[in-house]
């Protein structure tokens, strides 16, 4: 788990990197990180389109609002918060299209209107009388959004969704995605959401983002709602706004194999856009790449120069998504910009960690043969992790000690599956064994989970204490770090339910108070701002 953090933590600081590189040349805003596995190398390149600050002329949008039965209460408040949002904020020559969507696409405008007009405001009060009923069909939405911006002038097109993304009245299998993402495609459209519900399907959002060049921003319903809401609907505003460039012609080095997504998205001017994929060949010092694009009428070609930097086991988690890639040549990828690579790095640390667990219990019900293949499996994903180097260790020892009862030969544990959405699959019930026998590695491991449990207390203790110097000037920062302490402990396995709940408590209390300061120093700044003007 502390190796889990540890990659986090450096892709953390890939993404930071990349924000500043991004202010620069193109030929500066590239980075390429590599993981290297026997005569394998896996690999990440971010890259940044240095696009010059350009107002875009004007943009066509196709907001389609989600009206199935989960989007009530405070949920539905949020929605119509950000769409509002987002409408003020848009220009008045922009052209907007509002249609409401559940099993079926309700067109609430008969064309393309300005954001404040009466058309539009009329169209939201139709939309507020709507009960929330049914189930969602995002495929038929889609199509009807590509169909109506398909009509548009305007060279910039988006889609903008808000709603939680479950699509149980089509689920968007491969083939539909597929699909889906060429309609898109072909029409220049990217996806961008809100996304807001009791559930949430943020993967197939994600992904929609990722391949049409869009963005995404997940609901905060804790705290000032309408605040967060409106924060989303910023958020929105700044997608619509953000310069979309589609490529037209890709030149990478043959050096690089296979990169996914093998149609390459496309690239943004206000976030990166991520390519992966692995060789065996070795990789030079530098490399090429360049892209063709085109926004609207203009057209552009961007240029980079990446130097490979020296593999780390930090970026482990690259094989693993390669694995996911290779499925659907990238199709499935929710690598939205450097964030979207850190999220899809924690759910598989994640991953990993619960399937250390199953080792640690299969060992401790003396299934070693079992609890030694999970452990392998593990070390080859995340060969830092030091629960399953434990496990190995204990289990050799074991085999060493009754060479009688060796392993038998078994064949090696193949890569974890892909999974659609990226999340554990719990193994086989019989790999737990029978009841455990081995009471000195129980032991050991009640006395790794103390000694784990007190570090944590002290590492969350000490990120209270660094949040509380930085509330005043900066609450915005230490919500996130507090945001970030929250999500680790949550999911950290080792924990008991007591000490999970009191650590949870504490930074939940930190939270609000970060908040609320955030509010303060918002009204202050908004005072100043008018005293200016």
């Amino acid at each position: 788990m502390r190796k889990n953090r540890l990659f986090a933590t450096s892709l953390v600081l890939f993404t930071a990197v990349l924000v500043v590189a991004g202010e620069g040349h193109a030929a500066d805003s590239a980075r390429m990180i590599t993981h290297q596995r026997e005569a394998t190398t896996s690999y990440a390149i971010s890259l940044m389109a240095d696009v010059p600050a350009k107002e875009i002329p004007q943009a066509s949008v196709v907001v389609l609002f989600d009206t199935s039965a989960s989007q009530q209460g405070e949920y539905r408040e949020a929605a119509f918060a950000a769409l509002d949002t987002l409408l003020a904020g848009l220009n008045a020559n922009d052209q907007v299209q509002l249609m409401g969507i559940d099993l079926k696409v309700n067109r609430l405008t008969s064309k393309f209107s300005a954001p404040q007009s009466e058309e539009i405001r009329t169209a939201i009060g139709e939309l507020r009388k709507q009960i929330p009923l049914g189930s969602t069909d995002m495929a038929a939405a889609l199509k009807a959004a590509v169909e109506e911006l398909s009509k548009a002038s305007a060279g910039q097109r988006t889609i903008v969704y808000i709603g939680d993304g479950i699509s149980t009245a089509n689920l968007l299998d491969k083939e539909t995605m597929s699909e889906t993402v060429g309609e898109l495609r072909d029409a220049r459209a990217s996806v961008s959401s809100f996304a807001v519900g009791p559930r949430l399907d943020t993967q197939l959002l994600a992904v929609l983002a990722n391949q049409s060049g869009g963005n995404i921003t997940i609901q905060q319903l804790d705290g000032d709602n309408l605040r967060n809401a409106q924060l989303a609907g910023k958020d929105l505003l700044s997608a619509v706004r953000g310069r979309v460039l589609w490529p037209t012609e890709v030149n990478f080095p043959a050096v690089l194999g296979q990169v996914y997504p093998a149609v390459t998205p496309p690239l943004r001017s206000d976030r990166d856009t991520i390519l992966v994929g692995s060789t065996t060949e070795k990789l030079p010092q530098s490399l090429n790449l360049e892209i063709h694009t085109a926004s609207g009428t203009e057209n552009s070609t961007f240029s980079w120069t990446v130097a490979p930097e020296a593999s780390s086991d930090d970026y482990a988690f690259l094989n693993e998504v390669i694995e996911i890639a290779r499925a659907d040549e990238g199709l499935s990828l929710p690598t939205v910009g450097s964030a979207g690579l850190v999220e899809v790095a924690r759910m598989i640390g994640a991953r990993m960690d619960q399937l250390t667990q199953v080792a640690e219990r299969a060992a401790a019900a003396g299934d070693n043969q079992s609890a030694r293949r999970i452990a392998e499996a593990v070390l080859r994903g995340d060969p830092g992790n030091m629960q399953a180097r434990t496990v190995q260790n204990v289990v050799e020892s074991d085999a060493a000690a009754a060479p009688g009862e060796a392993f038998a030969e078994t064949p090696a544990v193949a890569p974890l599956p892909p999974q659609g959405d990226i999340s554990l699959v719990q193994p086989a019930e019989e790999l737990l064994g029978a009841e455990a026998r081995d009471g000195e590695f129980l032991d050991q491991v009640e006395q790794e989970r103390r000694v784990y449990a007190e570090m944590l207390s002290k590492e969350i203790q000490n990120t209270i204490i660094a949040a509380r110097t930085t509330m005043a000037t900066d609450p915005q920062v230490a919500i996130q770090e507090m945001k970030l302490a929250l999500n680790s402990v949550k999911r950290a396995p080792d924990l008991s339910p007591e000490k999970r709940a009191e650590l949870v408590d504490r930074l939940e209390s930190a939270l609000k108070e970060a908040r609320h300061q955030a509010f303060l120093k918002d009204e202050i700044d908004r005072q100043r701002e008018e005293q200016l003007a």
